[in-house]
């Protein structure tokens, strides 16, 4: 043997024992790619099939991976096992975990009429731990490639039971602008730190999923029940401050669906407007739908909220009609205020609310403007019960509108609703928090899209008995406790973006997508 071949033969030894040592090749490899050598070990993966979701159209699978075919499912990597600064492919994060002990894995699948859509959050997100950590819980959080998305609050606590939870996102819940993947914390992490680095688990929200923000056409606020005769609560001060951040937030105008005041009383109807003045809002960009709590005094209600571009079918009427016009190349929007003018403050639920003159009057600006480059709008102040979003319980709140024969005004409003699909309505009274879930619906897609809205000075919720907690089991205070929707209108999508309006924070759970779509109907 030469002395070359000895040289080359010692090298190839001293190459094998490195190797070794260093365990290059096996599931814990550290390189560029990462990916072959980690795939190469079942004992690292958790396989979700999830190919009933399916999207024939694009064919690209309802999951959260973004590279998969058709009927491929879904990889899902145990989060301790990602090293830091290795590519594992665009449906993975480096995410590094030095608790060894602790091994969580986090899969996301999409549902619903628009599981291919992008922007279109509704689906079940599950979480998987190889330890039992029951009642251990978990952050979820919308984020980009670095963190959790900047001024949102979580998406959900989950708590654990045995090893999983699970989460479902509710229809029309809106994935936002910018978010490319969903991260896990745990309660000892989140959330001091929302970076990726610090998470558990993710899950990457493919890109046919993602969404974008474009130049939006307009933007206006949706809120309800002002109540500034609630001093306790500090709802003047609450109605200021949300004002003040509405302006900031460049809405254009304010749509409100009820409930100024306590009575109709010149004193807080004067108090509205000082509030107004105060927060550099115009008056004359709110608007809004006579409440229950209007009802003693038309009159009064007319001189201080009329507008000059509110269209009323006759002097004084307490239903009327604004069209915004688009720009060139985009929609109107048109916002039909309805009023609840054959009830009160004091009547029961258990009668009509509109009369057949305010019906005939709705039914033709829809069937005017149905079918035509425009969004549709209902603001009405009262919600129905057993039908739509605004009450989780029956008969929790007072004063609902009730579905009856005996009530054909009642009946006639929730025909149209069904009619046309395409309209949003707006609604108020129950005050009920943007976090009990109970503020959108379609009916299973058998009505227009209603939006409920919470309250400006007193946001409530449920017991866990079932009954109204008005302090919104202590959340309400003089200085906390305040929610509203702010509205951007886009060519093909309406977002409604829900916001404590004390924190500034956006509540990702409340927020909500739907399309901006026009729709002819036979009798238009």
């Amino acid at each position: 043997m030469n002395k070359k071949k000895s040289v080359s033969i010692i090298l190839i030894i001293m190459l094998t024992i490195l190797i070794g040592i260093t365990g290059c090749g096996t599931k814990n490899i550290q390189n560029s790619s990462g990916s072959s050598d980690r795939l190469a070990s079942s004992d690292n993966l958790i396989v979700s099939d999830t190919s009933d979701l399916t999207d024939t159209t694009n064919n690209d699978s309802h999951t959260s991976s973004e590279t998969q075919s058709k009927k491929q499912p879904i990889v899902s990597i145990p989060s301790n096992d990602f090293s830091s600064g290795n590519n594992m492919g665009n449906n993975r994060s480096n995410i590094p975990n030095n608790r060894d002990s602790e091994q969580i894995t986090a899969s996301y699948s999409f549902s619903g009429k628009n599981a291919a859509m992008a922007g279109y959050a509704e689906g079940t997100v599950s979480i998987l731990s190889k330890t039992d950590n029951t009642n251990k819980e978990y952050y979820l959080y919308f984020a980009d490639d670095k963190k959790a998305l900047p001024n949102y609050e979580e998406i959900a606590r989950l708590s654990m039971t045995g090893k999983q939870a699970t989460y479902s996102i509710g229809e029309g819940v809106a994935i936002p602008s910018g978010a490319t993947q969903l991260l896990i914390f745990d309660d000892v992490q989140a959330p001091n730190d929302l970076s990726t680095e610090k998470a558990v688990a993710s899950c990457r929200i493919p890109k046919n999923k993602q969404w974008n923000e474009t130049e939006c056409e307009t933007t206006f606020a949706s809120v309800s029940d002002i109540h500034l005769n609630y001093n306790h609560l500090g709802a003047a001060e609450k109605w200021t401050d949300a004002l003040q951040f509405f302006k900031s937030q460049n809405v254009k105008y304010v749509i409100v669906s009820g409930d100024v005041t306590n009575s109709g009383e010149d004193s807080l109807y004067e108090s509205y407007i000082n509030t107004i003045a105060a927060s550099g809002f115009s008056k004359d960009m709110i608007y809004e739908s006579r409440g229950n709590h209007e009802s003693m005094s038309n009159d009064t209600f007319i001189k201080y909220t009329s507008g000059a571009d509110e269209i009323r079918p006759f002097k004084n009427s307490p239903y009327f009609y604004i069209l915004k016009k688009g720009k060139p190349g985009q929609k109107d929007n048109l916002f039909i205020f309805m009023a609840q003018e054959l009830t009160g403050i004091a009547n029961s639920s258990n009668c009509d609310n509109f009369s057949t003159s305010q019906l005939d009057w709705v039914e033709k600006l829809l069937k005017t403007y149905s079918g035509t480059n425009t969004n549709i709008f209902i603001v009405q102040h009262s919600m129905i019960r057993n039908f739509g979003p605004g009450d989780r319980y029956n008969g929790a709140y007072s004063q609902p509108i009730i579905i009856s024969e005996k009530y054909p005004g009642n009946m006639r409003f929730v025909s149209l609703l069904r009619e046309y699909k395409e309209v949003i309505w707006m609604s108020g009274h129950t005050h009920l928090s943007l976090y009990d879930g109970c503020n959108y619906s379609t009916e299973k897609g058998t009505a227009a899209r209603m939006i409920h809205n919470s309250s400006i000075s007193q946001p409530r919720g449920y017991t866990s008995a079932g009954s109204i907690s008005y302090d919104n089991n202590g959340e309400t205070t003089d200085t906390e406790g305040s929610e509203g929707y702010i509205v951007k209108v886009y060519n093909d999508r309406i977002i409604y973006t829900g916001y404590n309006l004390t924190t500034k924070q956006i509540i990702p759970a409340a927020s909500f997508v739907m399309s901006s779509y026009i729709e002819k109907h036979s009798n238009t």
